[in-house]
């Protein structure tokens, strides 16, 4: 059961989500078709378009006109925004957003919804995903309304600016202009990486009406509480957050894969596939029709969902609790009736608890030693200001291996452990943070509870039989029990260990970890007596693989090497500075930085952890080579 839930991550990193074929620009016109999104795309990603330069002012004019071809109300919101954060002075702009309408037609009345994506990209990449994607996209899901049923509420498009500096454009829309007074659902797509498939990460307060219409009208979408819960604690924010906090209701999509070229020129329109345009469109354009069709918005639930395999599977989030206390309370009865029966002590169990524990504390810290390892087998890897390598899941799948590796000999160790005892023992964690999740994070906790439950259910079964020996067939009932955490954690497992920056892999590691002692009777009755072989095969492997990915990084004119470097101006005093974040100055940096920069926190930027490599520069108005 361990071997299927390692190789459920490494299958799930390795291919990732299916997409859905894309529509060629030959279908019907009520149809969403990548190929026609993709031309809009061609336009909006082909270079660099950041606040404030001439081809940004061009995009902004292109998604104008092509709302007016629709027959759409479109307009610019012009505004100068200045909104602090944090104690943070910079974020001001004077921002353009795109704002347009369609209006339901015969008078219908049904509830509004705002399909928004942020069209400005960084200086340093053609924004194609991120977040040209999602802007073409919903230009195409525009065209697909205007040609299809009448619309029975009248759909938003909005456009923002200034994403990047701080969310000003959605700041400037929610706290000024007169269509955000209104009530409604928001759709919001932004990016992550150049790849798919769509996440959905993140639902409103009383949202949960909205995820039973995302599991009716797109159940191939990823989503679940867990990220909700998990993403709301975080300081990361998108558009989606200042609309939220003026009153609307909606969802927040994102893809997470592909996050080498985040950022980067490397995020360029050919990178971006058209199943994930088409995702996005079929996902879009469904749930604005049948939320469109909503008389009002209904009364706002909590719900707690999750993907099982092909089901998306909601219940109340008021469910969290007592459904802990009921499969915490049988835990505890199927623990007492065993050592009535003498199937288990509990100073033993306990033990079998803090040994599985403090191999999985060995085993995840393997997975804290891969990153320094790697920087130190390729010394390039240091110079980057970012964990990430030209192949991810490489690095991914070495952890996994590594991981499995170490537990498989922490549990041969104990192969002769009574099986209650060890099969208890690494349930007794798994429960504990189970009890602390419901109460703190209870959207998180369908991830604990059901495999805990199906685990709970297998201790039952195991009690009733004595002390007498298990037979094999018995090993088959090990794999039911565990079917529900082989259901839930590797995808979870695998969105982590993509969005997560490598150097952070043991955090889903010690979810690994944690899920393989819950599985550990199961594992050795597998694995038998060849597991140190396995285990150690896994090991030279997982080393083999970062061996290999440190020896094939190349930094070229295909694959450059990530560099920064930042013009700081002081407008009051007239001077600049040359600045970099990068860890190691390559030449093009020294050429600009000089032989002596100093390295050192910088006042001037207080949101952005330090220190900086930095130079004085020319001064405003003064030449610079470039």
């Amino acid at each position: 059961m361990t071997a299927v839930l390692g190789l459920g991550v490494i299958l799930l990193v390795l291919r990732g989500s299916p997409l859905p074929e894309p529509v060629p620009a030959s279908a019907p016109g009520e149809r969403f078709s990548a190929e026609r999104a993709r031309e809009h795309l061609r336009f909006i990603g082909a270079e660099p378009h950041a606040l404030g330069t001439p081809r940004h002012a061009a995009v902004r004019d292109y998604l104008q006109a092509r709302l007016r071809d629709l027959g759409a109300e479109a307009q610019i919101q012009r505004e100068p925004v200045f909104a602090p954060e944090q104690g943070i002075p910079r974020p001001a702009a004077n921002v353009e957003n795109v704002v347009g309408r369609l209006r339901a037609k015969d008078g219908a009345k049904g509830t509004a919804v705002m399909l928004v994506a942020h069209y400005d990209s960084v200086p340093t990449g053609p924004g194609a995903s991120d977040n040209g994607a999602a802007v073409a996209s919903i230009l195409e899901v525009a065209r697909a309304l205007q040609q299809g049923p009448s619309l029975a509420g009248d759909v938003l498009f909005l456009f923002t600016d200034a994403e990047e500096q701080h969310l000003l454009g959605s700041t400037a829309f929610a706290a000024l202009h007169p269509w955000a007074r209104e009530s409604g659902v928001v759709l919001n797509v932004d990016a992550r990486g150049n790849a798919g498939p769509l996440l959905m990460f993140e639902v409103s307060p009383g949202g949960g009406w909205l995820v039973r219409r995302l599991g009716e009208e797109a159940p191939d979408v990823g989503a679940g509480s867990l990220f909700t819960a998990v993403y709301q604690r975080m300081k990361n924010a998108t558009d989606f957050t200042a609309l939220r906090q003026g009153g609307w209701q909606g969802l927040n999509f994102a893809n997470v894969e592909g996050t080498q070229a985040y950022h980067s020129r490397k995020e360029t329109v050919d990178a971006v596939s058209n199943g994930l345009l088409q995702q996005q469109g079929d996902t879009l354009l469904a749930l604005t029709r049948r939320i469109s069709r909503e008389a009002s918005v209904p009364e706002g639930e909590e719900l707690i969902f999750f993907n099982a395999g092909p089901l998306r599977v909601h219940y109340p989030r008021s469910w969290a609790v007592p459904l802990t206390v009921v499969w915490g309370g049988l835990f505890v009865f199927a623990i007492f009736r065993a050592r009535q029966r003498k199937q288990l002590r509990l100073w033993a169990m306990l033990r079998e608890s803090l040994v599985l524990l403090l191999v999985g504390f060995l085993a995840s810290s393997l997975a804290r030693l891969a990153w320094p390892l790697l920087r130190a087998l390729q010394p390039g890897f240091r110079a980057l200001s970012r964990s990430e390598t030209q192949d991810n899941s490489r690095f991914i799948l070495a952890v996994v291996l590594w991981v499995m590796a170490a537990m498989g000999v922490g549990l041969y160790l104990r192969r002769r452990a009574p099986v209650m005892e060890l099969a208890a023992g690494g349930c007794v964690p798994w429960a504990v943070i189970c009890i602390a999740v419901s109460i703190v994070l209870p959207g998180a906790s369908a991830l604990f509870l059901w495999p805990l439950a199906g685990m709970v259910l297998l201790l039952l079964w195991l009690g009733g039989r004595g002390t007498e020996p298990l037979p094999r067939w018995h090993v088959p009932l090990w794999g039911l029990a565990a079917l529900p955490l082989l259901l839930l954690l590797p995808n979870v497992l695998a969105t982590f260990y993509t969005v997560l920056p490598l150097e952070r892999a043991a955090v889903p590691s010690d979810l690994l970890m944690l899920g393989i002692c819950l599985l550990a009777p199961g594992w050795l009755w597998l694995a038998g007596r060849g597991l140190p072989w396995v285990s150690g095969g896994a090991a030279l492997l997982g080393l083999g693989l970062l061996v290999s990915l440190a020896v094939g990084q190349r930094f070229d004119a295909r694959n450059p090497r990530p560099t920064g470097l930042l013009y700081l101006v002081d407008a009051d005093a007239r001077t600049a500075r040359w600045v970099s974040s990068d860890p190691v100055l390559n030449d093009w940096t020294r050429a600009y930085l000089g032989g002596d920069p100093k390295r050192e926190a910088m006042d001037a930027l207080p949101e952005v952890k330090g220190p900086f490599w930095n130079a004085p520069a020319p001064a405003p108005g003064e030449d610079v080579r470039g």
